[in-house]
């Protein structure tokens, strides 16, 4: 249960019990302090209705659950690294912190889950657990809101392996592109996030941070803190992270390019589309977009 207060433009919810996917925390300078927000009509499904291309580019995208009722959304960007945002993770031990993977609707016809954090929805598949190694704020909160969660191997398999990485884009975005969001808004299963609205408004927005950030008309809501930005490429050019204040209503990331030197300094690579094509194979193995 919240309380929506509005102060000027900005909106700042207040948690009056435990709601999962929502956090308590210090944004960027300008951001609303809430994880996101609905751009238009809310255009979030489940990731089996969106196309096979996209399924497969979800594969690395994983829930964070914790013990306190609260989730978020992280993507494997090397063979144990998960990216996703300090906030998520900040005051919690590694023991903590759990990466579930393939927790989707996995049963035609695919349909919104229920919020059940931790734990998992009956009409879901049930996920695939990863323990935590190690946890490292690489940029605060109330900075460019940046974390790596180390995975452990499981049955001596890397997450990465397992579930492919992301591969991102080495330029910034370009305004106007459309994008794509995957993630696990509210604690849900899987869900995919893409309209018309769905394009990068502006880069350095104030509202967000400025330098390094930009603003995006995706879907989201809490617990989607964390989820991979795609460009239209397949590419991940950035991190969604908070709603931005004001009009016009629209949703904050960081930039992959903002971030990158900071992560691969903590031993992260990220995997760059050296190669892009017109074509896009359908198995995820080698769909443009995902590295394995």
């Amino acid at each position: 249960m919240r309380k929506v207060l509005a102060v000027g433009s900005i909106f700042i919810a207040l948690s009056l019990f435990p709601v999962a996917g929502q956090f308590s925390w210090v944004p960027p300078a300008g951001a609303t302090g809430h994880e996101g927000q609905i751009v238009g009509g809310d255009n979030q499904t489940p990731i089996g209705n969106a196309a096979a291309v996209w399924q497969a580019r979800g594969r690395p995208v994983a829930r964070i659950s914790r013990p306190d009722g609260q989730c978020g959304t992280g993507f494997m960007i090397d063979q144990d690294c998960l990216l996703t945002c300090a906030h998520v993770v900040e005051g919690q031990p590694a023991a903590n912190l759990t990466a579930e993977f393939v927790y989707q609707d996995v049963t035609a016809p695919y349909q919104r889950s229920g919020n059940v954090c931790p734990g998992a929805d009956a009409g879901c598949n049930p996920p695939e657990v990863w323990t935590t190694n190690t946890v490292q704020v690489i940029s605060p909160s109330t900075a460019q809101d940046c974390a790596i969660i180390k995975l452990n191997l499981k049955n001596g398999q890397h997450a990465g392996d397992a579930y492919g990485n992301v591969t991102v884009r080495a330029g910034n975005p370009v305004v106007g592109e459309k994008v794509h969001v995957i993630g696990h808004p509210d604690g849900r299963c899987k869900e995919y996030s893409h309209d018309a609205a769905a394009v990068v408004i502006a880069l350095a927005d104030a509202g967000c941070g400025g330098a390094g950030w930009f603003s995006h008309g995706a879907d989201t809501e809490g617990g989607s803190s964390g989820s991979p930005v795609f460009g239209e490429d397949g590419c991940v050019i950035g991190k969604h992270c908070a709603a931005a204040p004001g009009l016009p209503v629209r949703n904050c990331a960081i930039a992959i390019t903002a971030i990158r030197g900071a992560v691969e300094n903590k031993g992260c690579a990220f995997k760059d589309w050296s190669t892009p094509t017109t074509t896009e194979p359908s198995t995820w193995g080698t769909v443009k977009g995902l590295f394995r």
